[in-house]
């Protein structure tokens, strides 16, 4: 029995509302619609490595324990911690802004002898991108954060960047001003936090 012409023409707009629906489901789902920020935030560093001779307890950065790596404030000797493990990446993933925090003091009474830069290094042993503007410890063990959600340090970055073994964090005296007798540095920790667009689902039909 051949069906009727009449039920040809009521299945068509019934499959084309099923569709619709469809997509409007995977769209309320997270599937079809906009992508959305995602975040991996302070993770530590696992090693560690520095330029010049000042600095002593260094292995300290890799977690918050009021214990410090100290380094004298009259250099610009400096800090480079790599070994951050962002696996949890999504391959294709858009890098928005990374953000550092720095935790840990400076007892000098001077402002200007307690400022610090941070810059970023994709192969751990070159700068990459610029460094950032001073942050200021205080006289008692304190985090200051460096960049933010957007902050991509003048220059850009993929997920195989982040990913490197040797991409991380250097630390260095904002200028040679001070004097010999006064103290140094002593950081506590180190952490990175990642802000990122995961790749955009392909939904076939």
């Amino acid at each position: 029995m051949h069906p009727q012409a009449g039920s040809r023409s009521v299945e068509r707009p019934m499959r084309q509302l099923s569709f619709a629906l469809s997509l409007a489901a995977l769209f309320f789902l997270g599937l079809g619609g906009p992508a959305r920020s995602e975040t991996i935030a302070n993770i530590s560093g696992s090693a560690v490595s520095t330029t010049g001779g000042s600095w002593s307890g260094t292995s300290n950065v890799f977690s918050s324990d009021n214990s410090y790596a100290t380094g004298k404030s009259t250099t610009q000797d400096q800090l480079w911690i790599t070994g951050f493990d962002f696996s949890a990446l999504p391959d294709e993933a858009t890098i928005d802004g990374i953000t550092v925090n720095v935790e840990g003091m400076h007892s000098s009474g001077t402002a200007s002898y307690r400022q610090f830069q941070i810059a970023l290094t994709k192969n751990g042993s070159t700068l990459s991108g610029a460094w950032s503007s001073a942050g200021e410890f205080g006289n008692s063990d304190s985090v200051i954060t460096l960049g933010n959600a957007t902050t991509l340090w003048g220059t850009t970055w993929t997920v195989a960047d982040i990913n490197n073994a040797n991409f991380g964090v250097i630390f260095r005296d904002n200028d040679t001003s001070q004097t010999s007798t006064n103290p140094g540095w002593s950081v506590d920790h180190i952490t990175v936090t990642v802000d990122y667009t995961p790749p955009p689902f392909l939904v076939k039909y």
